[in-house]
């Protein structure tokens, strides 16, 4: 995919793929990586900005606008790259409870030149999303994750196929990936729809919304239709693993944090909202351990040796760390956006 911005042209596709594991009974765990693809900031969050920051530049925009929570990856990759695309950037967070992590993220989005204003809540999210529009300005939803944003994972399922093409690696016959705000989730759906590839998408749920796996799916139907193409994502093809979730949205877990541990040695940074708890659960099935997703019904795995390709989401650390790290404190208006998390 080419890209009128030097910036995001500057994205090394196709991301690498490794064997990661065999498991004894016949399994095998699959690594796609994303996280250096980008110098400034890797991940999903720059897939997809290559394709909102598009639509922001056809539609003549000057600046975006987006929204996050406390810790938000998507906040502070849309600060650095629609910046250092010649946007201005003004980003609306809410909170979220506190790790080591989520301040790391936050201090590096303050840090990044964007405007920063605070929310107490997703409510006023809704209520101040409806006010912003104007012909010079783009908005940006949570994530990224509407069509224009899922998009950019569309084109990362082809770039799939054409890996499997080339002998790179064998077609998985699962995918896994952290689901959130549905967008990566939705743009692999319309992709290997569009490219025939028979996988199976399962989505690391990380907060309890069960509602978002309709919306993931309408965004994937969507993508087709534009592309005009007949066929629907197939409905079998998204399976919600919600057991991953615990306390909720942004709370570290055990299952996350050994999933971390075990991750360390082979070279693989983890979040603890995202990633963490997403390889958890991609290292879960490859044991051959399934488990319930909403609507308690369990992820079907056939009796015979699978195929699971964990998909690595997460910027690579470098994008985080500066010389200030540690040095100047986050502001006290934002450090309170940060909330202290309750014991076990």
């Amino acid at each position: 995919m080419t890209t009128p911005f030097p910036v995001l042209a500057e994205m090394s596709l196709p991301s690498p793929v490794r064997r990661l594991e065999s498991f004894g009974n016949g399994n095998e765990l699959w690594l796609k990586d994303d996280s250096h693809i980008h110098p400034i900031y890797g991940g999903n969050k720059c897939r997809k900005l290559a394709r909102l920051l598009r639509k922001a530049a056809q539609k003549g925009a000057r600046q975006v606008v987006t929204f996050g929570a406390a810790g938000s990856h998507h906040v502070l990759a849309t600060s650095l790259l629609a910046q250092a695309s010649g946007f201005s950037v003004r980003a609306f967070v809410v909170p979220q409870p506190w790790t080591a992590h989520a301040e790391q993220v936050l201090r590096a989005s303050v840090a990044s030149g964007a405007e920063l204003l605070t929310l107490k809540s997703w409510v006023e999210v809704l209520q101040v999303g409806t006010q912003l529009w104007s012909s010079g300005t783009l908005l940006i939803p949570p994530g990224g994750s509407n069509i224009s944003g899922s998009l950019g994972y569309f084109d990362a399922a082809l770039e799939l196929a054409v890996q499997i093409e080339r002998g790179e690696l064998p077609e998985p016959d699962t995918i896994v990936v952290p689901f959130g705000t549905t967008g990566t989730a939705a743009g692999l759906l319309a992709g290997l729809e569009y490219s025939g590839l028979k996988s199976k998408v399962v989505g690391v749920s990380v907060l309890r919304a069960p509602a978002r796996a309709g919306l993931a799916r309408a965004i994937a139907d969507a993508i087709l239709r534009e592309l005009n193409e007949r066929g629907r994502a197939r409905r079998n093809e998204l399976v919600i693993d919600s057991r991953w979730v615990g306390r909720g949205y942004g709370f570290e877990t055990d299952e996350g944090r050994g999933a971390a541990e075990r991750a360390q040695s082979l070279d693989l940074p983890l979040d603890p909202s995202y990633t963490a708890k997403a390889f958890a659960a991609a290292w879960a099935l490859g044991e051959g351990r399934n488990h319930d997703s909403y609507g308690g019904r369990p992820i079907a795995m056939p009796n015979v040796p699978q195929r699971i390709l964990y998909w690595h989401t997460l910027s690579a650390p470098c994008s985080l760390q500066s010389e200030s790290d540690g040095a100047n404190p986050v502001p006290v208006k934002f450090q309170q956006l940060l909330r202290p998390c309750p014991a076990s």
